[in-house]
């Protein structure tokens, strides 16, 4: 990506501008490979082991980008992760997490933030 998206538009017009700037900014096939790396990463963490619940949370400027295609974002989770997988999430405007296991929380911004959950 050549920029960083910051919205902190305070007019409509000023907002679809940001967007659009973000939009030709980012390649959205990597977008997407980026959720699934993000899945393989939470995968390798639990040992190959599916997990039982994944919890998708992904920022608001993903969904502003990849439009219609928001819905191949989750399906390359499930396809890391399981077919069988009980998904849910939601969008937020930043997230925070650890970019590796047992590291130290930060906030992220244009990222897919996965948790997920198994019974051991």
């Amino acid at each position: 990506m050549r920029r960083t998206f910051e919205y902190a538009a305070t007019t409509k017009d000023a907002a679809q501008r940001s967007i659009r700037t973000f939009y030709e900014a980012v390649n959205i096939d990597r977008l997407i490979d980026g959720a699934a790396g993000a899945a393989e990463t939470c995968y390798r963490d639990m040992g190959c082991i599916s997990p039982d619940l994944a919890i998708l949370i992904s920022c608001v400027a993903r969904k502003l980008v990849l439009r219609q295609r928001v819905e191949e974002e989750v399906e390359g989770v499930r396809n890391v992760l399981g077919k069988d997988i009980v998904t849910a999430g939601f969008y937020s405007y930043g997230e925070i997490s650890p970019i590796t296991s047992g590291g130290k929380c930060e906030i992220h911004n244009q990222t897919m933030t996965i948790t997920t959950f198994s019974e051991i």
